[in-house]
């Protein structure tokens, strides 16, 4: 948060224009100076202004995309909260949202996490029974449906789990909080000594496991389908081969590809420092050949507001070569979509870097954007790595030692 210094201004309603420099689009250095401690001017000089002047708009910071909404406000007021009853540390929540699975399963982990999920046991709580058979475990009519129960304790949970490619002996987590099972699910190695190389396809046996547990319960309890356990583990290795079929089945290419005749492809990408990022760019032909590079430091260490500046230069520099239609190509997603958008998607904190990137792409015949993986956007961020341990920033000769080590993955390469 801005500091500013006590002093007596004659400007009733100062405003972020009073702090530029009139008639141009920089920082007043000097009247921030006057107006704000070091440290808070120096943070507002790292304020990318757009070279273009649009209208003010209001931003909800607690948002990435600037806008407010219910959820973000309510997760805001909450965050207090959740950090001392947080049922995980918040190493483990960083583990379960990173988790390769379906955004639907890791949703599932979470609210088993919580134990929110509306079993007989929590329900009782709230509703007053004399008969105590609804609320009972509808797989094995034993004791009260809780988490623990029907996930690892109940005979139905039992077959599917020791059925499983691991030995799973889940007794010993039946009397702790269901929180430690998840915890063990997110490190297997050191809690239930899966392989390390093991570890991704546990984690992915074990949420599908609990979703067709999960399932399997709500179809007995609704519709009376009493689920058959072979049936069952059946379902689930035929939904794991189908979540590791699309593991291997990615769209995006691994191997960098000149463009077609008449177009110029750019690759952007940023690399980060210990206090600034450093943002690359390299420029090609159809033919493979580089015909421009760039690097440049930005005084920031949040990643996407790099990305964003390494696009931004990835533009000019492509504008300063001379290029008719261009390609732009990097290895981050909600940069890429907020180009493809142009706004509509992207962060608050870089929507004026894509703004300006908007007015540079109107110069060239026909532009697209598009995702690579990081190995298609190799060389690149060499160049972003090279430049950040060497201090070089600016233009890069194309005859230079630095593009001349780092070797292109495409077709066009000489065997080695």
């Amino acid at each position: 948060m801005a500091q500013p210094l006590n002093v007596s201004l004659d400007l009733p309603d100062f405003e972020v224009a009073d702090l530029l420099i009139e008639g141009g689009r920089s920082w007043n250095v000097s009247l921030l100076g006057d107006l704000f401690d070091s440290n808070s001017a120096q943070h507002i000089q790292k304020i990318h202004l757009s070279q273009e002047v649009f209208s003010d708009r209001w931003t909800w910071a607690a948002s990435p995309k600037g806008l407010f909404s219910v959820r973000s406000a309510h997760e805001l007021a909450s965050q207090d909260l959740a950090s001392r009853s947080s049922p995980l540390s918040p190493e483990d929540w960083s583990c379960l949202w990173g988790l390769k699975l379906q955004h639907r399963l890791k949703h599932l982990l979470w609210k088993l996490a919580w134990n929110i999920l509306p079993v007989r046991a929590s329900l009782a709580r709230f509703v007053n029974s004399f008969d105590l058979d609804p609320w009972c475990c509808p797989f094995c009519k034993g004791p009260q449906e809780s988490l623990s129960h029907i996930m690892l304790e109940c005979s139905f949970a039992k077959i599917l789990w020791r059925s499983s490619p691991w030995p799973l002996l889940t007794d010993a987590f039946c009397e702790q909080p269901f929180a430690d099972w998840i915890v063990a699910i997110l490190r297997p190695h050191q809690k239930l000594a899966i392989p390390i190389q093991e570890v991704r396809k546990f984690q992915l046996h074990a949420a599908i496991t609990m979703d067709h547990i999960w399932f399997s319960r709500n179809q007995l309890v609704h519709q009376a389908l009493n689920p058959s356990p072979m049936q069952s583990l059946l379902l689930i290795a035929s939904t794991i081969a189908d979540h590791r079929k699309a593991w291997t089945n990615s769209n995006l290419s691994s191997i960098w590809s000149p463009p077609l005749p008449g177009t110029t492809k750019a690759n952007f990408d940023v690399a980060l420092s210990s206090d600034f990022a450093v943002a690359a760019t390299v420029i090609s032909d159809s033919n493979g050949n580089i015909i421009g590079a760039a690097t440049k430091k930005i005084l920031t260490k949040d990643v996407a507001l790099g990305e964003a500046h390494a696009a931004l230069l990835a533009v000019h520099t492509a504008v300063s070569c001379g290029a008719y239609s261009l390609i732009l190509e990097g290895d981050a997603l909600n940069v890429v979509l907020a180009i493809q958008q142009l706004q509509l998607f992207a962060g608050w904190n870089f929507s004026n870097v894509v703004y300006d990137i908007s007015l540079y792409l109107h110069s060239f015949f026909s532009w697209k954007v598009e995702k690579v993986s990081r190995s298609a956007n190799f060389r690149t961020h060499c160049l972003a790595k090279w430049a950040a341990s060497h201090l070089v920033f600016g233009s890069i000769p194309i005859g230079s030692s630095i593009l001349s080590s780092i070797r292109i993955k495409s077709g066009k390469d000489p065997p080695l």
